[in-house]
């Protein structure tokens, strides 16, 4: 799913965690990087080379928390939230992108 690095690169400052798996560096299966600003990196434009994006974790700022997502839209909620304002991010945040 390419939303993954479309979430990321929307906003690269919110992003704290990237995952690559699928890498073509022999005897690695996983990478990450960690950090804000990643899509300005050589580093992360290598292991986007190299790898697919698989799990991004990131801040979604004007909500005040942390989510993770995956590639296949498994979704981590790391912050406290009412089910209900997490329901409401997911549909106005996330389906949007996976539409």
């Amino acid at each position: 799913m390419k939303s993954s690095r479309k979430l990321h690169e929307s906003n690269p400052q919110a992003t704290k965690l990237i995952w690559f798996d699928n890498v073509d560096i022999p005897g690695v299966d996983k990478l990450c990087l960690a950090g804000f600003g990643l899509a300005d990196t050589e580093l992360y434009q290598d292991y986007l080379r190299h790898g697919n994006i698989w799990y991004v974790v990131f801040e979604v700022q004007k909500r005040g928390i942390v989510v993770g997502i995956t590639r296949n839209s498994v979704i981590t909620l790391f912050s406290k939230s009412t089910v209900r304002e997490f329901m409401d991010y997911i549909v106005e945040g996330i389906l949007t992108l996976i539409e």
